[in-house]
């Protein structure tokens, strides 16, 4: 799908080994069987057939000590952390259980034995540590696959129940971005974006009568090549094509990325190989970096349709959705400007 300046054309997630989200975006999901092992630490709580939990995941480390061992066997992994799970209802370590056996089951591909989990840790009034952590992982994973109004339900009940926990706090970027998908409020920024030996400084202010489209992305992220190809390229859809077919548009329409890699190297890398036509902000602070802090901007790629009031049309990981949006912005702010002349 392309973008059009003329109409209207009108996210499964992985919460491990980053298949569509990033790791860095779940920080509860811990990387394999051998961080949990670390995790279990020495203590002796007993398990299957007698044994402790660390030893239950050291002997499946050893079994399966990589990802695609775990993928391949997750029924398995699954089924022996069942086990423990079943056999000691009062352990200590029983939320850490549920917790693996989820993950392992997301690598499988089984969302919905891994949510079984999720909602038993959330709802074990015994461990209240647990229940914040089963709240953040349900409302993280219906976030992330933008089902929002039930994000927003566990996330409320996360930060009304435990209100002081580590989940608590870690909701706040997830519920900024909920926030501004209701309002469609943009909130004041500024950056400065380069492109050459030259820079700017963009803001709200001087943002103000143009559409403003940002693409946050990472040198590893999928879509680069058809996006820039897209609007930087294509003689049927790009901007600079559109500028041309439609004069009222000079200077009203203003596009920048915003890079999420820490390494400049691989930033730069990555924008002289795609040969990006328009200005980028690489501030080597990634998630970190302020503009991304403040929209809560969960993952890469991402999308953001400025209208020329300071509202957002689109905020979104949706590409085809982009091209709408921001075809609608385009067009409506076009025919708004030819008015005015």
């Amino acid at each position: 799908m392309s973008i059009s300046f003329d109409f209207v054309q009108v996210a499964a997630v992985r919460h491990i080994f980053g298949v569509l989200l990033g790791l860095w975006l779940f920080p509860v999901i811990i990387i394999g069987l051998q961080a949990s092992g670390m995790a279990a630490g020495r203590e002796d709580v007993t398990g299957v057939e007698g044994g402790s939990y660390a030893q239950l995941v050291e002997s499946l480390e050893k079994e399966y000590p990589d990802r695609d061992s775990i993928q391949q066997g997750y029924r398995a992994v699954a089924e022996r952390l069942r086990e423990f799970i079943q056999s000691n209802s009062s352990s200590p370590k029983l939320a850490q259980a549920r917790s693996l056996c989820a993950e392992v089951l997301i690598i499988g591909g089984d969302r919905s034995g891994a949510i079984f989990q999720w909602k038993a840790m959330a709802e074990d009034s015994s461990d209240p540590a647990g229940q914040a952590q089963g709240l953040y992982l349900l409302a993280i994973d219906s976030f992330l696959r933008d089902e929002s109004d039930r994000a927003r339900e566990y996330f409320a009940r996360l930060v009304d129940g435990f209100p002081r926990s580590d989940w608590a706090a870690k909701a706040k970027g997830p519920l900024r971005y909920l926030a501004l998908l209701t309002s469609r409020d943009m909130p004041a920024f500024e950056v400065v974006v380069r492109k050459g030996g030259k820079k700017a400084k963009l803001n709200l202010i001087n943002l103000a009568g143009k559409v403003t489209l940002v693409h946050f992305w990472r040198s590893d992220t999928a879509k680069h090549g058809q996006f820039i190809e897209t609007l930087g390229r294509n003689p049927e859809s790009s901007l600079e094509q559109a500028v041309r077919k439609y004069p009222v548009l000079k200077g009203k329409v203003v596009i920048f990325g915003v890079n999420l890699n820490t390494d400049k190297g691989a930033f730069e890398t990555a924008r002289d190989r795609w040969k990006i036509p328009w200005a980028q902000l690489h501030d080597g602070k990634g998630f970190s970096s302020p503009l991304v802090k403040t929209l809560g901007i969960p993952r890469a790629p991402h999308w953001l349709v400025l209208g020329p009031r300071g509202k957002i049309w689109y905020l979104g990981s949706d590409l085809d959705k982009f091209y709408a949006y921001a075809s609608e912005a385009l067009k409506r702010h076009r025919i708004a400007l030819e008015k005015k002349k």
